[in-house]
């Protein structure tokens, strides 16, 4: 857990998408961090979590996070589903 990163401007679209202070956006990304670490050793660029909310990855750093509704295009094929072990 101790290798992923969140940067503030994740902290801060996560905020904003799934309502809460920049604090509770941090703890909750890190939260999943044990989860963010597999699909990023394989690659991945997009880990999507239970709630839906879309992590958008760059190695092990959090850089933004988009809605349930929101994914962006060239990452449409690449990411991974958190939750239920539901892959996408």
């Amino acid at each position: 857990m101790g290798n992923i990163r969140v940067t503030r401007h994740a902290c801060e679209r996560f905020a904003e998408r799934a309502p809460c202070s920049l604090s509770e956006a941090r703890d909750r990304i890190l939260a999943a961090a044990r989860g963010i670490e597999a699909p990023a050793a394989f690659g991945c660029e997009v880990v999507r979590l239970g709630t839906g909310e879309r992590l958008v990855l760059d190695g092990l750093t959090v850089v933004t996070v988009y809605a349930r509704d929101m994914l962006p295009r060239k990452c449409r094929h690449t990411h991974h589903h958190l939750g239920d072990g539901e892959w996408l």
